[in-house]
């Protein structure tokens, strides 16, 4: 899902035996919406680096590249392993010039989440084995008027089509240990049933929230994670989408906090 102006690309490697875990990648953005030849027209080459996710069996690469015309674009992607061969790889990709999902530079959705205030157990909260209670204190309209920054996840951890929504609100609970006196932290589960769902996704219904903040805009999307922060005064500042490296993160949260 991108759009013109700056953006967060991640990727995974792999290759015909294994997941590709070079520390860095170079990624070449080529724009192909002009092209006559059908070659190109080379934008920026960016370092991508390399994150290995929790539980150490996947990782994925990420860096911030600049779109500025709309339409076709392709990312050229090498990497070099530690013996000197070269890796190559083309990831073809399309530039709108706006996407449904809340951007950064908006305000984030007035709807209310769900907390500890509003239900009897944590099961109708989250799907989550063992659900961090901290993380369903406050409401985000609440959170932004401590005026302090907000790191909101909108995941389910245990319906999750890929395996990495648990592992994302589990760096959002490692986050808030280190910087609960300093921002605020909270899990929007997608399903407003998650004590129903048993497994059976015909029975869930998604958050209203989910509708508002525009993640059912996303072709084909099902319940892949999304991670906002907030700015002190709810204004969203970055966007990650599906899985966020607790490293990458949090650079961006102290980023906020040194202002």
């Amino acid at each position: 899902m991108l759009h013109i102006g700056q953006q967060r690309v991640a990727f995974v490697l792999t290759s015909p035996q294994s997941l590709v875990t070079v520390p860095e990648a170079t990624v070449t953005s080529v724009y192909l919406g002009g092209a006559e030849g059908g070659g190109g027209e080379v934008r920026e080459a960016k370092p991508a680096r390399f994150f290995l996710w929790p539980y150490g069996v996947r990782g994925s690469y990420s860096t911030k590249l600049t779109f500025p015309e709309l339409g076709a674009w392709r990312l050229d992607v090498s990497v070099t392993d530690d013996d000197g061969t070269k890796r190559e790889t083309q990831i073809p990709l399309e530039v709108k010039e706006t996407v449904g999902i809340v951007e950064p530079g908006m305000m984030a959705p007035s709807g209310r989440n769900k907390t500890v205030r509003d239900v009897e157990r944590l099961a109708q909260l989250s799907s989550a084995g063992t659900p961090d209670p901290d993380l369903y204190a406050l409401t985000i309209s609440e959170a932004a008027a401590t005026g302090n920054p907000t790191m909101v996840v909108f995941s389910t951890p245990a319906f999750c089509v890929s395996p990495t929504c648990g592992p994302q609100v589990e760096v959002l609970s490692e986050l808030k240990e280190q910087y609960r006196d300093e921002a605020n932290f909270i899990h929007v589960e997608l399903y407003d049933n998650p004590d129903e769902v048993q497994g059976n996704l015909a029975l869930a219904r998604y958050t209203p929230l989910v509708v508002e903040w525009g993640l059912t805009t996303v072709p084909e999307w099902t319940n892949e994670s999304w991670t906002f922060l907030l700015g002190p005064d709810g204004t969203v500042a970055f966007r990650f989408e599906a899985f966020a490296p607790k490293e990458e993160v949090e650079e961006v949260l102290l980023t906020m906090l040194e202002g």
